[in-house]
């Protein structure tokens, strides 16, 4: 799976991170990750994805990337499959 939990990224280099680490330290990653993905590939496209909805639990958090349709090799309405009832 190409995910990562921020705490288990973290462990090593500090002992007791807090929420607002874990999430400077996400977004870091986030922004790396799309940059470097970008770089390396550039006819595809990516998301790179780090929520950062309210948590209790720190593990939680976690960074994950999906390849994506670049837009011009989209469905367009017209050739997406319709939903009958």
């Amino acid at each position: 799976m190409n995910h990562g939990h921020i705490v288990d990224l973290l462990a090593g280099y500090v002992s007791s991170p807090d929420r607002d680490l874990v999430l400077q330290v996400g977004r870091l990653l986030r922004d790396t990750w799309t940059t470097k993905l970008k770089w390396d590939f550039p006819d595809r496209s990516f998301v790179v994805c780090f929520d950062e909805l309210h948590s209790e639990d720190l593990v939680d958090y976690q960074i994950t990337f999906f390849q994506t349709a670049k837009p011009e090799n989209a469905l367009k309405p017209r050739d997406a499959p319709s939903i009958q009832n």
